[in-house]
């Protein structure tokens, strides 16, 4: 069965896209203050319980690779599936993630060579001191992979990068073939959920893009319901949107109740639910139900906008106000220390990420496309024998 053509125009369904690029902005700022807080916690066991439950950093992560699948399904759409296709993909993607990526691990390299990164971190606890510790350049090809996203001495939260860029690798293939046929993409789904399951039983780092990709696979999916009803609204309102923020804030806590033991934070099982019900919320968005209009206000589309920023700097921010500040938060109490922290962390790290948005990542995005057309005109005339689906 192919999918039908969309009955509303292109630019009004990638106008209903500013929503999903507020709520990425929205994930970002859930994963600064939860990592703020695990390195400031207030001493008060109900504030230390709820802010992770509401700012919940895992699931704030989900979200990213749902919405990754999503949109990444959406630049694909009118793709042929040609070699041309394929590596024009790679090159957008490469020049999408590392460029920024490059910047912050070299200063992030920089910090932990100079003499401030040996101040005492005393204000916090034992997770902010394992950050990005003083010391010297580790093994050469270690560095390397943390300026290609492969490893996180650097920039701890590389494990995601590694993610989007292993997925990369294998998402257009995974789009051609399920949008061949709805049985392409349930068996597609039915692998990729097998494969999580049986990851999150390894142990090793290099098993965390197998336990995720099926959070990609579930963004397809929820691209093409939302393609083959055209992107319209059938209703004003719909209580969907709403189910899947509790099943997104809820997905931790019910898997602990009903197996009476604690899920690892890399819980396959966890990690189902909180895609699922980001795939609800953003199909809601995207169909310009739930909180689109909200989340369609500008400032907010510009913080999602920055995102990438957002979260690829806030550690590095945090790590040298933490030894800045560090006298000063002795002086106060563990709650305010973790809300002066909340405010300058995030503070900076809006600044910073506004000034990396168009000198970074909007020349080289630019650049990228540039070269990927290059690409996709080079090969045009032996488009036909370079097909890969039919």
């Amino acid at each position: 069965m192919s999918i039908p053509g969309n009955t509303i125009p292109l630019q009004k369904r990638t106008s209903r896209l500013n929503a999903l690029q507020s709520f990425r902005g929205i994930a970002a700022f859930a994963v600064i203050i939860n990592h703020i807080l695990a390195c400031y916690p207030t001493g008060n066991t109900v504030t230390d319980s709820l802010f992770p439950a509401i700012a919940n950093s895992h699931a704030a992560v989900v979200v990213f690779f749902v919405l990754s699948g999503f949109v990444l399904s959406f630049s694909l759409e009118k793709c042929t599936a040609t070699v041309s296709d394929v590596i024009s993909f790679y090159i957008k993607r490469i020049f999408r993630i590392l460029p920024l990526l490059i910047v912050i691990t070299a200063l992030s390299i920089l910090y932990t060579l100079a003499p401030i990164s040996t101040r005492s971190v005393s204000a916090g606890n034992s997770f902010l001191s394992g950050l990005m510790e003083h010391g010297p350049l580790i093994s050469q090809v270690a560095v390397i992979k943390c300026f290609l996203g492969l490893a996180s001495h650097y920039v701890p939260q590389n494990w995601t990068l590694t993610t989007e860029l292993l997925v990369a690798l294998v998402f257009p293939f995974f789009f051609f073939i399920s949008r061949k046929d709805w049985n392409w993409f349930f068996c597609l789904l039915l692998l990729t959920l097998t494969l999580s399951f049986v990851a999150t039983y390894q142990s090793g780092g290099v098993w965390l893009p197998a336990i995720y990709t099926v959070d990609f696979v579930i963004g397809i999916g929820c691209y093409r319901l939302w393609q083959e009803r055209g992107g319209v609204s059938h209703s004003s309102s719909s209580p969907v949107f709403l189910i899947g923020l509790a099943a997104l804030l809820l997905g931790n806590p019910l898997v602990h109740i009903i197996s009476g033991t604690m899920p690892s934070f890399h819980s396959a099982t966890v990690s189902l639910i909180e895609a699922l019900a980001a795939a609800m919320m953003i199909f809601e968005l995207a169909s310009g139900r739930g909180m689109h209009r909200f989340l369609e206000r500008p400032s907010l589309v510009y913080l999602g906008n920055i995102s990438y920023g957002l979260y690829i700097t806030h550690f590095l921010v945090l790590v040298i106000l933490a030894r800045l500040m560090n006298t000063f938060l002795l002086s106060v109490d563990p709650a305010w220390r973790w809300i002066i922290m909340s405010i300058s962390v995030n503070a900076v790290t809006v600044v910073l990420a506004a000034c990396f948005y168009p000198l970074i990542e909007l020349p080289f995005n630019r650049l990228g496309k540039i070269i990927a057309s290059n690409v996709a005109n080079w090969t045009a005339p032996k488009k036909k024998s370079f097909q890969l689906f039919r």
